[in-house]
């Protein structure tokens, strides 16, 4: 043997071990040296390179030696120049790095090679969807706001406007319409590289280029005459979010007149400005994202916890958008709509006096009583003084909505209610580009000390007219007068500061109403009632009522603790509902829904696979408290008692889509179900003295502190480190001893040297797909970290599919063609960025028709699994028929999971009662089905990816 094949021999060996001892730098040495000196042998090691030299180049970016990582990439390329798995690794860390072109590129090649390579083809989609947002297909395909436009501009061409910059170009559509009007001088700039080069082709395919001059640069960066050779008399844009200012319209609009516009003679704006509305709103769906609504779970005291949406809180996200034209539950307008303010892109001197720090102080009248979950704000954008763009949840464009949640400063969820008559005192401030709530208060309206009898709801025709007057303030000045003797008691905290993130919108449709039930006629009386039946009242409904406070706020408690309302077909009796949940308010006020009922899932109940019995069975156990005492064996304990004694609350401020996981209490239940089973089952077994679980998740979940007052003695939960905080404090809040809870970093569980008798893995993310690795790593633990006879959560995974029909759902994820760009040819240039894979879909609101029955696409059994077993579940590649059920073109797949914890307890992502959207797989290319006919399909799955393509349908009995 000669001295090159010895050292060849001991330099492979020494990567193995250090591969598995974890030692990946020195790995990725002795693997470099290794096929220096064996190239011929390098599809033999092809697998365990991929891997060292992921897990070395994440070390190094940990580290930010971002010398040592480049090296390693051209090291990498110089060796494996045709490595699928290595150049798409190199390229989702250059993502992640921030070099979005140069990500790109290794991905691009990387599904050159392996055009089938899932892994690389979603790491692709993110790129476009970074360099791309998706909101470009959703304005592209609203005809109605592109002809207004266009009708605008051609006004202000044939006026004399007839030198135009177009800032934020995008595609150049609004370029293409200044010079179909005949302008004479067009500059386009945009600051996005992607957009430019989708703008050049663009023009260029349009005949425009050589009369258009398209600038890559931002417009507060242009100059005269560098760039442009003197003033424009017309700037248009549309560089606009949900709520108006986040793109930084203002100072963008403060160069401009300073800097680009003529002022003699003065020049103009397309839009010349806007008109802003606000009103509170009662939406459950945004109740369940802004705040903690249980203080209870089972096995679990929240009480001392208050939980809120970082909406509101922080610099990076003053609000956020919702289509409340498509919003699960629907919502209710509880008060007038005001305007809350007007502003002019042309006057300079108001844009400035913006910017330097303004606040407006709204007051709304509430028309319906309710819960107070959020601000809606939308605004009229109006292009000339004649032609105006609503962007209202009922307008049908696409835009969404600005929500402002609101939340109380001591977390009391009774601060958010409201009767009719009280009023909201609302100051919204404006500064530097940042559009945000600073305050909310109800000033609530003096009431009689009285109690209302039982209230029963006959439902009757309201006016449309008086409705209508009702919500947008008419008569507000008497309503006013009214309530001037009124108090504020209830105080929101709305503050924060900082820059205005983008918001977009996505296509909104009309909401249909249910017509308002006048309580005029209600046939009850009202009584004054003595302290000493006030006394009782609260004794028989377990309040805590203090006789000495104002007789206003024991009408108000009193009022709610007896309401109650005969529905079609069902009756409600709320009492003291807050005290538990915040469920949805009955009554027979304005609802806005949000699908006609054509259009809402139905899919049938035979297709959801939900444990509604077991359900039933459980649910007295969802507000058990009996294992809620808290033992105070630390300080932080102690301090949490003493906080909790006190009525001060534990502030926990996080993502929306954390606090929607909590709130998700049917999960919860099914969740305690399955592992108070299971722990039944170890407990059962002589051999187990310490039942023991691993848990792993990225959501912020007390499932594990859940798990330790249940009576598991080892409780290891894997989960981002920035949840730490909040779950040591929710375990002190509940007494759980020291050393039962394990808190480990997702990224520290290769690591983990441990034998569990349950290893439970959260592997679906809430926008409906798989989380990235999920399923590997469900299987990589299950292999390494599962004791003898352990269980399996979830043990089984069935992914089930539906082919729809459904233009909303095209216009979401590509220009649908040139008819909606009023014959600019735009699709063929943007739709190269569109996405095969559409996530957050809710097939509750969304319109479709169903083209087949569902399907079950694959079904991975992981109770089973071994080392032999594991990487065939984990490679599939089928095929799978069903029969076409109606004539239609197929837009999309979509998917969904039912994750099977044991015999009694499937978890179904389509239930509407989780936290969980769908996702759909879009079908790029055309097929037309007929009834009868069989749709065959080949569905692969690598890495978590999931794809499917169509085949060709084939007919039924020669039809």
């Amino acid at each position: 043997m000669s001295n090159v094949e010895k050292i060849a021999q001991i330099s492979i060996s020494n990567a193995r071990n250090c591969l598995t001892t974890q030692n990946y730098g020195r790995a990725f040495a002795n693997f470099l040296l290794f096929l220096k000196l064996k190239s011929e042998s390098a599809a033999d090691v092809y697998q365990e390179f991929a891997l060292a030299s992921k897990k070395w180049f994440e070390q190094l970016e940990q580290e930010n030696r971002l010398e040592d990582l480049f090296k390693g990439y051209d090291q990498a390329c110089e060796l494996y120049p045709n490595h699928d798995v290595v150049l798409n690794n190199i390229g989702a860390q250059l993502f992640r790095l921030g070099y979005i072109q140069e990500a790109a590129a290794y991905i691009r090649k990387s599904l050159m090679i392996s055009p089938h390579y899932l892994a690389a083809r979603d790491n692709l989609e993110n790129i476009c969807s970074h360099l791309v947002e998706r909101w470009h297909f959703a304005m592209l395909n609203d005809k109605k706001r592109n002809m207004s436009y266009r009708f605008a501009i051609q006004k202000a061409v044939k006026s004399g406007y007839n030198t135009v910059l177009d800032i934020g170009t995008g595609t150049g559509i609004l370029s293409l319409m200044c010079h179909s009007a005949g302008a004479q001088q067009i500059t386009a700039c945009d600051g996005s590289r992607a957009m430019y080069d989708v703008a050049f082709d663009v023009l260029g395919a349009n005949g425009a280029q050589e009369e258009i001059t398209l600038l890559h640069k931002h417009s507060t960066a242009l100059t005269v005459p560098d760039d442009l050779p003197s003033r424009v008399k017309l700037v248009v844009t549309e560089t606009f979010d949900a709520g108006l200012f986040g793109e930084h319209i203002v100072s963008t609009m403060i160069h401009a007149w300073k800097n680009l516009i003529s002022t003699s003679p003065t020049g103009t704006v397309i839009p010349c400005g806007a008109t802003v509305y606000v009103c509170g709103i009662e939406c459950e769906a945004i109740r369940s994202k802004s705040r903690l609504l249980f203080p209870v779970l089972q096995h679990l005291d929240l009480s001392g916890v208050s939980m809120l949406s970082c909406v509101g809180r922080v610099a990076e996200e003053p609000y956020t958008t919702e289509n409340l034209a498509r919003i699960p539950g629907g919502y209710r307008i509880l008060t007038n709509i005001a305007e809350l303010l007007r502003v002019s892109f042309c006057n300079l001197c108001e844009l400035e006096s913006f910017n330097k720090g303004r606040d407006w102080v709204q007051e709304l009248f509430v028309r319906k009583p309710g819960r107070v979950d959020a601000l809606a704000v939308w605004f009229d954008l109006h292009l000339d003084d004649t032609i105006t763009i609503a962007t209202a949840a009922d307008s049908q464009s696409c835009w969404e909505q600005a929500i402002f949640p609101v939340s109380a400063r001591n977390g009391d969820t009774n601060k958010f209610h409201v009767k009719r008559k009280d009023r909201l005192q609302t100051t919204f401030h404006f500064e530097l580009d940042c559009f945000l709530l600073t305050k909310c208060d109800i000033l609530c309206a003096e009431r009689p000390n009285v109690i209302s009898q039982p209230i029963i709801n006959i439902p009757c025709a309201t006016s449309p007219e008086k409705e209508s007057r009702e919500l947008h303030g008419e008569n507000d000045h008497n309503e006013h007068a009214r309530s001037q003797k009124g108090h504020s008691d209830h105080d929101f905290d709305c503050q924060s500061s900082g820059a205005v993130s983008s918001h977009r919108y996505s296509p909104a449709s009309v909401g249909s109403s249910v017509k308002e039930c006048s309580q005029q006629t209600l046939p009850f009386r009202k009584r004054k009632v003595s302290e000493e039946e006030m006394r009782e009242f609260c004794t028989t409904s377990g309040m805590n009522c203090d006789i000495s406070t104002s007789k206003t706020d024991h009408c108000h408690q009193a009022e709610e603790l007896t309401s109650f309302s005969v529905g079609a077909g069902h009756t409600t009796v709320n009492v003291c509902a807050d005290e538990l949940s915040e469920g949805t308010v009955n009554d027979s006020s304005v609802t806005y829904n949000t699908a006609d009922e054509t259009s809402m899932c139905d899919i049938g109940e035979q297709q959801v696979s939900t444990d509604i019995s077991s359900d039933m069975e459980g649910a007295d156990m969802l507000f058990d408290m009996s294992k809620c005492s808290i033992d105070p064996a630390t300080a932080a304990a102690e301090q949490l008692v003493k906080d909790r004694a006190s009525n001060r609350k534990m502030t926990c401020v996080t993502d929306s889509v954390e606090i929607q996981y909590i709130n998700d209490i049917h999960l919860n239940s099914q969740y305690c179900r399955a592992l108070q089973r299971a722990l039944s089952q170890i407990q059962s077994s002589p051999s187990s003295n310490n039942p023991s679980i691993l848990y792993i998740t990225p959501r912020l979940s007390f499932l594990g502190i859940q798990a330790a007052k249940m009576g598991f003695k080892s409780v290891t939960m894997a989960t981002s480190e920035e949840h730490f905080d909040a779950l040591h404090q929710v375990a002190a809040l509940n007494g759980c001893q020291s050393g039962v809870i394990t808190l480990l970093e997702m990224s520290d569980l290769s690591d983990l040297d441990l034998k569990a008798d349950i290893v439970f893995s959260e592997v679906v993310d809430p926008c409906g797909a798989l989380r990235q690795q999920a399923l590997e790593d469900h299987v990589y633990h299950i292999i390494t970290n599962l004791a003898p006879n352990g269980h399996v959560f979830p043990g089984h995974l069935r992914v089930q599919g539906l082919f729809i029909e459904s233009q909303e759902l095209e216009c979401l994820t590509h220009v649908t063609g040139n008819e909606a760009t009023l014959d600019y040819q735009i699709a063929e240039f943007i739709n190269v960025f569109q996405m095969q894979n559409h996530l957050n879909i809710d097939l509750t609101t969304l319109n479709y028709s169903k083209l087949t029955e569902v399907i079950e696409l694959a079904s991975l059994d992981f109770a089973n699994i071994s080392i032999e077993t594991g990487p065939e579940i984990l490679d599939l590649n089928v095929e799978r028929s069903t029969e076409v059920i109606a004539n239609g073109k197929i837009s999309a797949l979509v998917y969904w999971f039912e994750m099977i914890l044991d015999k009694d307890t499937v978890v179904n992502t389509l239930d509407s009662r989780h936290h969980w959207k769908q996702a759909a797989i879009m079908i790029k290319d055309t097929f037309h089905v007929g009834q009868g006919q069989t749709l065959v399909t080949k569905v692969m799955m690598q890495n978590s990816c999931l794809d499917v393509k169509v085949l060709t349908p084939e007919c039924v009995n020669g039809h």
